[in-house]
């Protein structure tokens, strides 16, 4: 794991704190991936998640601090309507499904309207997890589908670590670019804690709420 020390941030001009929301149907491994980027291990068996949960991962790219603060959402259908309240004021979203479950691709259709309707997110993308395993959905209906929502398409492996770290931190790159260019103002350095990179530096909980779209 790696830490960093007062000195090392100290030395750097911002801080971001980006809203990152993982959706997708139950199983498709988003607590694993979530997991894998911030404290880089993996295991069989998580129990589903209930709501939310909330992690986050603090990381130093040249002059700026970024720090990912990640809601691993709930895929079962009776949290389907909390959904939204969790990509209010994301700056990135991972729509997440599973190469080996067919139906987990086919439902992709309801989260991406759902991302549409209520993100408003600076950086969005399709991914295919567990790519160590035979891909039962196949290469191009996945990259048409993202490109007709104009999302990028990354294929990864939470069990492996393939392509997790690369992910996060070119979204997490990319998004910081889009606020610089939108002139938004980084978080005041002090806000954050200086420990190890896996440390909360942002809010433990939300308001909790409901919107008449996107019901199931």
């Amino acid at each position: 794991m790696t830490h960093y020390t007062h000195d090392t941030l100290m030395g750097t001009s911002n801080m971001f704190k980006l809203k990152v929301v993982l959706i997708g149907d139950i199983s498709v491994g988003k607590t694993s991936l979530a997991l894998r980027f911030t404290s880089n291990t993996f295991r069989d068996g998580y129990q589903a998640t209930i709501g939310a949960t909330f992690i986050s991962k603090t990381t130093v790219v040249d002059d700026d601090v970024i720090c990912y603060q990640i809601w691993d959402t709930a895929g079962q259908e009776r949290y389907k309507s909390l959904v939204p309240m969790y990509l209010r004021g994301a700056h990135i979203a991972l729509v997440v499904y599973d190469v080996t479950d067919p139906e987990s691709f086919a439902n992709l259709g309801w989260w991406l309207e759902c991302l549409k309707e209520h993100g408003g997110v600076l950086r969005a993308a399709v991914v295919a997890n567990k790519c160590d395993l035979v891909d039962e959905v196949g290469d191009l209906s996945p990259v048409k589908l993202a490109q007709e929502h104009g999302l990028q398409f990354v294929t990864v492996s939470a069990k492996t670590g393939e392509h997790v770290e690369e992910l996060f931190h070119r979204m997490g790159v990319k998004a910081v670019e889009d606020i610089k260019r939108l002139n938004q103002k980084p978080s005041k350095f002090d806000t954050i804690k200086l420990t190890e990179s896996t440390e909360s530096c942002g809010e433990k909980d939300e308001k909790r709420g409901r919107k008449k779209c996107c019901k199931s």
